[in-house]
């Protein structure tokens, strides 16, 4: 791929690139053992607050603990204990759904520059990238996490940051959400979005017709 390219696709992570759920369910659980909640009680009241359409890992601990939490304290100690498990193998058995192709994502960084965008913070997104075994074709300055925007997606701020990195690249970015779909358009960057399916082959046809319309647009 031309280093110079002009065009960008730029990626959501959780429920796009894969649902990372279990890894966030874990390192939630293990934090919980300060609380002296076990870890398989805190499984068990995780994956019911998570059935009943609650999606906040900062919401869910606080339910969890039955404890207000202070954002950025709990911030901190939700990357300390995943930097403890990534160091210490915590995450041995620990399996997100995955819903793209590594060679798929090696095709279009042939074509493309490809971006990140998420409201992960970036050790769990790289993390995450590595696991898919797709980080070597994401353009690490497009990679743009909670530490990087300190702002939530809807609020665009994310968006116009990644703008601003791309410089004057035509930017299309690919998500699941309507946080995403709403940050998109206050920053107006072009969106593409994937529809869900709790079936996991159903979600990767999802994320390669999404691919396919993104590339349309970047055609036009």
């Amino acid at each position: 791929m031309n280093k110079e390219s002009k065009k960008v696709i730029a990626f959501d992570l959780d429920g796009t690139l894969a649902d990372i759920w279990p890894i966030e369910r874990q390192t939630l659980a293990v934090m919980a053992q300060c609380y002296n909640i076990s870890m398989r009680k805190a499984f068990h009241l995780l994956d019911d607050l998570k059935k009943a359409g609650n999606n906040s890992p900062f919401f869910l601990f606080s339910v969890l603990v039955g404890r207000k939490q202070i954002p950025k304290d709990f911030m901190k100690q939700y990357q300390l204990t995943q930097r403890q498990l990534i160091n210490e193998g915590g995450y041995q058995g620990v399996r997100p759904r995955v819903f793209c192709d590594p060679d798929e994502i090696k095709a279009l960084r042939k074509k493309y520059r490809l971006g990140l965008v998420t409201g992960s913070n970036r050790q769990e997104a790289l993390f995450v990238l590595n696991f898919l075994a797709i980080k070597q074709y994401f353009e690490d300055g497009l990679i743009v996490s909670l530490d990087e925007a300190s702002a939530r997606k809807e609020t665009g701020k994310p968006f116009y940051f990644l703008q601003k990195q791309a410089a004057d690249a035509f930017v299309v970015v690919v998500g699941d959400s309507d946080t995403d779909e709403t940050g998109c358009a206050k920053a107006q960057v072009p969106f593409v979005r994937v529809k869900r399916s709790k079936k996991t082959q159903a979600q990767r046809r999802n994320f390669q017709q999404a691919i396919s319309r993104a590339e349309r647009m970047l055609a036009k």
